[in-house]
């Protein structure tokens, strides 16, 4: 399931359907703690950060890293570049447009690498990717949770057919 915050009913989808999932919290969880993170910033929807979604998978995953969010200003920003990724604002050229999801991501990453500290920036929204390269982040990691969950399934896909 590509959806970060439709994992809020992955348990009950998994039991009800008797199928296994490949819980992409889970795998961005082992990604950050693969590459050593401490301090990892969360650009997410407001329902996964209000049900606390990636803290609860961190803290059975990796509980030595530690979740941070935006202040609540950028949290809006982040709101905003969500929705904004779903419209033909994004065909619009982000030079020219001060809302285009892409200057909103990049003003939070910016805000967490410099106001928060953090040493890793996870999109932790699926909807971030078709819009979002980010370009000049420093020396932060930038982890794609769409990347990690495509990776994975290529991996069990290759897995299965050997």
């Amino acid at each position: 399931m590509c959806c970060n915050t439709a994992h809020y009913a992955v348990a009950e989808l998994q039991e009800k359907i008797g199928l296994p999932f490949l819980n992409l919290l889970d795998l961005v969880a082992i990604e950050c703690l693969k590459k050593r993170k401490k301090r990892v910033g969360m650009m997410c929807s407001d329902g996964l950060r209000k049900e606390k979604l990636y803290d609860k998978c961190f803290k059975k995953i990796a509980p030595e890293i530690e979740i941070v969010y935006p202040d609540e200003e950028y949290q809006k920003l982040v709101t905003l570049g969500i929705c904004n990724s779903k419209n033909k604002i994004r065909f619009d050229d982000a030079s020219f447009v001060e809302a285009h999801p892409f200057n909103c991501f990049t003003k939070v990453c910016h805000h967490l690498v410099d106001d928060k500290g953090v040493d890793c920036i996870v999109a932790g929204c699926t909807d971030i990717n078709n819009v979002f390269p980010p370009e000049d982040i420093g020396d932060v990691s930038y982890i794609d949770s769409l990347c990690i969950l495509a990776k994975a399934i290529v991996k069990c896909h290759q897995e299965i057919n050997d």
